[in-house]
């Protein structure tokens, strides 16, 4: 506890307020002297993610269903910030998913209109969804029209990153073959930076964001002539 009241620059107070609020996410345990991290971490990391932010991220969604018209065949990222545009989908509406979002997967099954086809690949429980090397190249072999794209994080030249390898490649294949790609990023993603490049903003259409991102990002949007909301 003292390692972590040194390491944060905090009161002590506010480690053990802090520690209780990821104890009850189920995210660490305490054990003598400390904590460490729970044997199910990876299952609730992803709950974690989806509740942070999620007004923001449920609104980004919302938005982004309006971009999905009868008859498309699109791509749906994995991420807490694509998830929940399963949400906001037209019931009346038919179309084609390509997902490797085991949320959207399992969400879809409401809704009869849509023909899901989900990539293969091995259970990753932090994102819940699915990735080997094989991902990328069955999504290659599959046509598109719409891509909606989630990220880690976008730096301060524009571009996307992430830290994982395989989903690297999945997004870069999803944004080569479709024809109309659509990020989705709360503010929080911008001015920060990951391991790998995934794309630059210039290989969007449209940029999903909130009110909160900053002016100068905006203005960078807009530079790139993109869209964004």
């Amino acid at each position: 506890m003292s390692e972590l009241e040194s390491q944060f620059q905090v009161s002590m107070n506010t480690i053990r307020s802090d520690i209780k609020y990821l104890e009850k996410k189920g995210i660490v345990k305490k054990v003598y002297g400390g904590v460490e991290i729970s044997t199910n971490a990876e299952m609730t990391a992803f709950e974690y993610r989806t509740e942070k932010r999620s007004r923001d991220k449920n609104n980004i969604a919302e938005t982004a269903a309006h971009y999905i018209a009868e008859g498309d065949i699109i791509f749906i990222d994995s991420g807490t910030t694509t998830s929940p545009i399963i949400d906001y989908i037209d019931d009346k509406i038919s179309l084609a998913i390509i997902t490797n979002n085991l949320v959207v997967v399992t969400k879809a099954l409401q809704k009869p209109n849509i023909n899901v086809i989900s990539l293969p690949g091995s259970l990753a429980r932090k994102t819940l969804s699915l990735c080997d090397t094989t991902t990328p190249q069955y999504l290659e072999r599959l046509n598109l029209n719409k891509a909606f794209i989630a990220t880690t994080a976008i730096n301060a030249d524009g571009i996307l990153t992430n830290a994982s390898e395989l989903e690297c490649q999945i997004k870069k294949t999803a944004i080569r073959k479709s024809s109309y790609n659509i990020l989705m990023a709360d503010s929080s993603k911008f001015g920060t930076t990951s391991l790998l490049d995934v794309a630059r903003l210039s290989d969007f259409q449209v940029v999903i964001t909130d009110s909160k991102l900053e002016k100068k990002y905006r203005d960078k949007i807009k530079s790139s002539s993109l869209v964004v909301v």
